[in-house]
C-alpha cells in the first residue's frame, strides 16, 4: 500500500512540474551540471517550503532520469538535480521553522507514510544503481563532487573519437554510410573497446558508470550490425599453431604411453569408485570453506579488495593445502578422511608436480587476461589470449576423456593423477573400507526431538506436572544414554523408541515444554517488589503537545500513543512492550492497560 501511494506521488510531482513549467528551477539547466551547493534555501525559513523544494527537486530528478533512459545519461546530465536533492533533504533535517521547531519532526517524523524517506530511498536508489557515482570524483570523505573523474574525461575523448570518426564518412545524401569508414575507424574502435576492457579489469564488471557501459554497448552494436565491420583476424604463425597441435596430442600420446608401460603394483590395495571420487569432492569442498572464511575475515577492507586479489588467495590456500596433506603424507585431506592416499611409486618430485599441475595451472588460467593484457602489442595480445584459449579447450576435452577411462578401468579419478601416474588405495583394514555408521545421525535426530518439543506451545506448570517432566528427563536420558553414544544402530533405536512412548503411555507422564522466561514481566515484578510508588489506577485523557517526552525512552515521540495514563509513548516502545508483557505499566505513574484496544494514537495540539 505504502509503495502504490509513493509512486501516485511521484505521479503528481512529476504532472506539477510539467503544468508550472522549467521556470520553477532557474538554476538548473538541463545538460549542464549546476546546482545551488551553499544553502537550498535562505531566504524562506518555513519547514512547508522547505518541504516544496524537496518536492520539486526529486521530481525535476525523475523527471531527467526518465528523459536521458535511452541512450543512458542519467549520470552526466543529472548529476545536479541529484545533489539539490540530497542537498534539500539535509536542509529538513537539520533546519528550524520561525517558532524554533526542528522541521524534522514537524515533517519527518510524524509522516506515518514516509513518503520524504521513500522519495529520497528512491532518488538514492536509482542513482546507485547506475553506479554514478564512479563517473565523478569522490572527496576522501565520501562526499560527491560534480567534477568528472580522469576515467570518465579520458573514456570521453576517446568516445568523442570513435564518433567523429563514424561522421566524416557518413553521406548526407544518401543517408548511408561509406564502405571505407571500417578500415579508416578501426584503430579508434580498438583504442576504445580496449580501454573498457582495462577499466572493467580493474574496477570490476558491476561497478563501472552505467553512462560508459550504454556508450559502449551502442557503439559496438553499432560498429557490427549497422556499419557490418568486424576486427581484422589475427596472423596464425608456425610456431603457435605448432604449440597448439603439440598441446592437443600431448594427452593422446600420453594415454597411448600409459596403457602400455604403467606399473601396477600387486601389493596395491583395491580403492573403490565412489571412495575415489568422494575423496575429490570433499577436497572442493574444503577449498570452499576456506575460501569463504577468507571473504569472511577480508570483507571490512574495502569494496572489491576481495575481487582483485582472488586468484592469489585462492593458489595461496591451495598451496598450503597442499603442503600440509600431499606434500606431507602423500595423500590430500579428502582422501585422509576416507582412509585413503596415493599408493606405488610416489615420492617427492612427483609432490612437487602435483602442486605445479594443480597450483599453478589453475592460477595462470585466472590471471591469463592480464597476462595478455602485459604487453602492448595487439597482435600478441591476441595470439596469447587464443593460446589460453585452445589450452582451456584441450584441458576441458582431457578430463572428459579421463572420465570415460576411469568409469571403464576405475583408475586415475583425476587428469593430473593420470598424468602423474597417480593411483589412490586404501589403507584402512580389510572389511572395514566403507563402514557406515548411524551415531552421528541418531543423534542429531534425538537433539532435533527435543528442540522441537522445547519449542512447543507452553502449558502451564504445576507440581504435579513438574515432577512428571523430571521423571520424563531421567527415563529419556537414562534409556537413551547407549544410543547416544553410538554403542547401537538404527533397529537397536527404533526400539527404544517404541518402548519409551510404551512407559509413557502405562505411567501416564505429561510431556511439555518448558516455557521461555519472560524477562519482561520479571523485571516488572522485581520493580514492584523493590519500588514503593502509588499507582495511578484511574483512566485519564491527555493532551500530546511540543515539548512532551516518550515515557520509555524519554525522547521525542515518534507516532506518539497513550494507553489511558496521563503519559506519551512512541509507538513502538508502548506496542513492543505491551506485547512482551500484557500487564505492563507505565513507568512514570504504574498505570497497566486493561488490552491492546487501550492503545490509541494521539494527535497534536497546539
Amino acid at each position: 500500500m505504502a509503495q502504490a501511494n509513493f509512486e501516485y506521488l511521484l505521479c503528481a510531482l512529476l504532472f506539477a512540474y510539467v503544468k508550472s513549467g522549467p521556470s520553477l528551477f532557474p538554476s538548473l539547466v538541463e545538460g549542464q551540471i549546476r546546482y545551488s551547493h551553499d544553502k537550498v534555501i535562505n531566504s524562506v525559513e518555513d519547514c512547508k517550503s522547505r518541504l516544496e523544494y524537496f518536492a520539486n527537486s526529486t521530481a525535476n530528478f525523475t523527471q531527467c532520469a526518465i528523459r536521458h533512459a535511452h541512450p543512458i545519461r542519467m549520470c552526466e546530465i543529472c548529476v545536479g538535480y541529484y545533489m539539490n536533492a540530497l542537498k534539500a533533504h539535509e536542509d529538513i533535517l537539520q533546519a528550524h521553522d520561525g517558532g524554533g521547531h526542528a522541521c524534522k519532526m514537524e515533517l519527518v517524523n510524524l509522516d506515518r507514510l514516509e513518503v520524504i524517506e521513500g522519495a529520497l530511498d528512491y532518488v538514492c536508489k536509482l542513482w546507485q544503481r547506475g553506479q554514478c557515482n564512479s563517473c565523478f570524483i569522490v572527496k576522501d570523505n565520501g562526499t560527491l563532487t560534480p567534477q568528472l573523474s580522469n576515467i570518465t574525461v579520458k573514456f570521453q575523448q576517446l568516445y568523442n573519437a570513435t564518433q567523429d570518426c563514424f561522421s566524416q564518412f557518413y553521406n548526407a545524401t544518401t543517408k548511408k554510410y561509406e564502405s571505407a569508414i571500417c578500415a579508416n575507424c578501426t584503430e579508434k574502435y580498438c583504442a576504445l573497446n580496449q580501454y573498457y576492457e582495462d577499466l572493467k579489469a580493474d574496477t570490476g564488471e558491476g561497478i563501472v558508470c552505467m553512462d560508459i557501459v550504454d556508450a559502449v554497448s551502442i557503439t559496438i552494436t553499432k560498429w557490427s550490425k549497422l556499419l557490418g565491420c568486424h576486427l581484422p583476424e589475427p596472423e596464425v604463425e608456425v610456431p603457435f599453431v605448432i604449440s597448439v597441435v603439440l598441446i592437443s596430442l600431448t594427452p593422446v600420446v600420453f594415454y597411448a604411453t600409459a596403457k602400455y608401460f604403467s606399473a601396477t603394483p600387486e601389493s596395491r590395495s583395491y580403492c573403490f569408485y565412489i571412495l575415489q571420487f568422494d575423496a575429490v569432492e570433499l577436497d572442493d569442498e574444503i577449498v570452499k570453506i576456506l575460501k569463504n572464511q577468507v571473504v569472511n575475515t577480508v570483507k571490512f577492507l574495502g569494496f572489491g579488495f576481495f575481487g582483485r586479489w582472488e586468484p592469489e588467495v585462492d593458489a595461496l590456500l591451495r598451496f598450503i593445502i597442499w603442503k600440509l596433506s600431499v606434500n606431507k603424507v602423500y595423500g590430500t585431506f579428502g582422501q585422509q578422511l576416507l582412509n585413503v592416499r596415493y599408493g606405488g611409486e610416489f615420492n617427492k618430485n612427483k609432490a612437487y608436480l602435483f602442486a605445479i599441475l594443480t597450483v599453478g595451472t589453475r592460477y595462470l588460467k585466472q590471471r591469463s587476461h592480464e597476462i595478455a593484457t602485459v604487453t602492448r602489442n595487439p597482435s600478441l595480445s591476441e595470439k596469447i589470449k587464443l593460446f589460453f584459449h585452445w589450452a582451456d579447450i584441450t584441458f576441458q576435452l582431457a578430463n572428459l576423456v579421463n572420465l570415460l577411462v576411469f568409469l571403464t578401468e576405475g583408475k586415475h579419478p583425476t587428469l593430473v593423477d593420470r598424468i602423474l601416474g597417480l593411483q589412490p588405495v586404501s589403507v584402512a583394514p580389510p572389511g572395514e573400507d566403507r563402514t557406515v555408521g548411524y551415531s552421528y545421525m541418531t543423534r542429531e535426530l534425538l537433539w532435533h526431538g527435543l528442540i522441537q518439543q522445547l519449542m512447543a506451545k507452553p502449558r502451564a506448570l504445576s507440581n504435579n506436572a513438574t515432577k512428571s517432566s523430571f521423571k520424563v528427563s531421567n527415563l529419556i536420558v537414562k534409556k537413551c544414554k547407549p544410543f547416544t553414544e553410538g554403542e547401537f544402530g538404527k533397529e537397536r533405536f527404533l526400539e527404544i523408541a517404541n518402548n519409551l512412548f510404551e512407559e509413557f503411555k502405562n505411567k501416564e507422564l505429561s510431556i511439555f515444554a518448558v516455557p521461555l522466561v519472560n524477562y519482561h514481566a520479571l523485571k516488572r515484578r522485581i520493580a514492584n517488589l523493590f519500588l514503593w510508588r502509588k499507582k495511578d489506577i484511574g483512566s485519564r485523557a491527555v493532551v500530546f503537545r511540543i515539548g512532551n517526552k516518550c515515557a520509555e525512552c524519554n525522547e521525542t515521540p515518534v507516532l506518539p500513543h497513550h494507553m489511558g495514563c496521563s503519559h506519551v509513548f512512541c509507538f513502538y516502545c508502548i506496542k513492543a512492550n505491551h506485547l512482551a508483557d500484557e500487564k505492563y505499566e507505565c513507568p512514570l505513574c504504574g498505570f497497566s492497560a486493561k488490552d491492546a484496544a487501550s492503545i490509541t494514537p494521539l494527535c497534536l495540539k497546539s
